[in-house]
């Protein structure tokens, strides 16, 4: 658990409709300072949705009907759009990667310090995070499109912190790869919260999430069914029988 008890993410009584589809109902969940909070649960269960609401994906004008209170470092973010998120400081990291794949290594990682004025400092950060991802080092003048998965993973999760989040949100960041990239996506995250970035992460590989999180959300049928810190999650026999194989 986070030392710190401010929250730096609180969601209230979130409820989501697609047409005449509740997708979420009176979600509601926080993150605190230096925190990774998982989401765990089927697909369709609203974890997501939930994500997407929270990043500004799924914004007020679609036509959702949708009630519940969203904060972001003390702020009422409900409503605002992605590229206002971003200046508050959280990013995405989206499912499906989403690189530039006609652009180089480098070039995505200058996109993603694409509001910054510190020009210099930007250069120094892709610097520190090409070191952080040695996978890309030796591949900046590459074309994002021909990297294999797992390393495209790397770039988009590199172009994420270019922006020095406060709050990074991750949706289904294992998903399509392999064993190996998925070690050492975890590993990254974890090295990422403890240099002070606190994470939101959706995953559907309940054990490794739950091996990483502070706390964690189960969902089910747009609904959080149980939450707790990680250790009265993975004793809950409930949870070891759906999610761990126990």
């Amino acid at each position: 658990m986070s030392k710190n008890n401010s929250v730096i993410l609180s969601v209230k009584n979130l409820t989501v409709y697609y047409g005449v589809v509740k997708a979420l109902e009176n979600a509601s969940f926080e993150v605190h300072p230096n925190e990774i909070v998982a989401m765990i649960g089927p697909n369709g269960a609203g974890k997501s949705t939930a994500l997407k609401v929270v990043s500004g994906v799924l914004p007020a004008t679609d036509g959702e009907i949708r009630t519940g209170e969203i904060e972001f470092d003390g702020k009422n973010i409900k409503g605002l759009r992605t590229d206002q998120l971003v200046h508050l400081g959280m990013t995405l990291l989206p499912e499906g990667r989403r690189v530039f794949k006609n652009m180089t290594v480098r070039e995505n990682l200058e996109m993603g310090g694409y509001i910054r004025n510190d020009k210099k400092e930007v250069r120094n950060d892709i610097d520190r995070i090409l070191e952080f991802f040695p996978q890309l080092k030796e591949r900046t003048k590459q074309r994002a499109g021909t990297l294999s998965g797992g390393e495209q993973q790397m770039l988009a999760l590199g172009r994420s912190l270019m922006l020095k989040p406060k709050l990074l949100l991750a949706d289904e960041p294992s998903l399509g790869l392999s064993p190996n990239y998925v070690d050492i996506l975890f590993d990254k995250l974890v090295e990422i919260n403890k240099n002070g970035t606190s994470i939101l992460l959706v995953e559907q590989n309940a054990m490794m999430a739950l091996e990483i999180c502070h706390r964690a959300y189960v969902y089910e049928i747009g609904k959080i069914v149980l939450d707790g810190d990680r250790e009265s999650l993975v004793g809950d026999e409930r949870v070891k029988k759906a999610y761990l194989g126990g």
